[in-house]
């Protein structure tokens, strides 16, 4: 019998060139539907989120200096993607 557990993935970058591009294969795949994706967003594309929602995709705002979200979401996570070029912290110590 298959498992009825969703592999949780935690995607970064999900609104840039790259990141959107692979995360549009990735909805197209076949295994699709045994995944649960969250996203991060920035809230300077929040705009994008309904059509993120409309792919059965959550989202969460915040950026890589919420180091709160970031840690939440990453212990919730089977696997993390961050595909995010500009999403470096500006926390001290962090790139």
């Amino acid at each position: 019998m298959a498992s009825a557990h969703k592999r949780a993935i935690f995607f970064t970058g999900a609104t840039g060139y790259v990141g959107g591009t692979v995360l549009a294969r990735l909805v197209d795949h076949p295994t699709f539907a045994n995944s649960e994706f969250t996203l991060l967003i920035r809230p300077s594309k929040k705009d994008k989120v309904a059509t993120l929602h409309s792919l059965g995709l959550k989202t969460i705002l915040g950026s890589y200096d919420d180091l709160d979200i970031l840690e939440e979401q990453a212990s919730k996570a089977d696997i993390v993607r961050s595909l995010s070029v500009r999403g470096f912290s500006k926390a001290k110590g962090a790139w």
